[in-house]
């Protein structure tokens, strides 16, 4: 078996351990010393705690009487046990602050978080070319393009000109080879 840990010592100490844990502090050198070692600690908190201390005759009385009277100053007073109803106050308030805490999350922090967001062009075109390479096969579908070109060579236009261009493009998806 494994040695024991604190808790395991503790309770040798304590009396209060299992069987085998008895059992293995018997035969286990380094277990048996660290019980001992406890129990010694446990001896010396015992007799600390039960040292009688004396206290002098005017505190002794001046506590008896505040004890009797059921005196309540101090940092520590008893209090009457029946609730006074602000109770019911206390709930109330704390019910409207927690709906209060609720609605600011909810209407201000929230949409703070899920605020809009920014696309970059690449974004889009990305998008774009995920969703062309999706392969269509049902329906017509009509695409339409734009195209600017603007400081690209005369030679390398068919009509010599600058310009925005509009390609259309209709494909029938039900018949093979049907577009336009």
């Amino acid at each position: 078996m494994r040695c024991l840990n604190d808790s395991e010592i503790q309770a040798a100490a304590d009396n209060e351990a299992a069987d085998a844990i008895l059992q293995h502090v018997r035969t286990c050198r380094r277990c048996s010393e660290r019980v001992r070692d406890r129990e010694t600690i446990m001896a010396g908190i015992r007799q600390a705690i039960q040292t009688p201390l004396s206290m002098p005759d005017a505190l002794s009385r001046r506590i008896g009487q505040a004890l009797a009277d059921g005196s309540s100053q101090g940092a520590t007073r008893l209090r009457d046990s029946a609730p006074t109803g602000r109770t019911s106050r206390r709930a109330f308030w704390s019910a409207v602050a927690v709906a209060a805490a609720t609605l600011v999350v909810i209407f201000l922090i929230i949409p703070m978080m899920k605020g809009p967001t920014t696309v970059s062009a690449a974004e889009i075109l990305a998008a774009s070319a995920n969703r062309l390479a999706q392969p269509d096969t049902q329906g017509v579908e009509f695409l339409e393009y734009e195209l600017t070109l603007d400081g690209a060579p005369r030679g390398m236009m068919p009509d010599h000109a600058n310009g925005t261009y509009r390609v259309k493009q209709i494909i029938d998806h039900a018949k093979a080879g049907h577009y336009r």
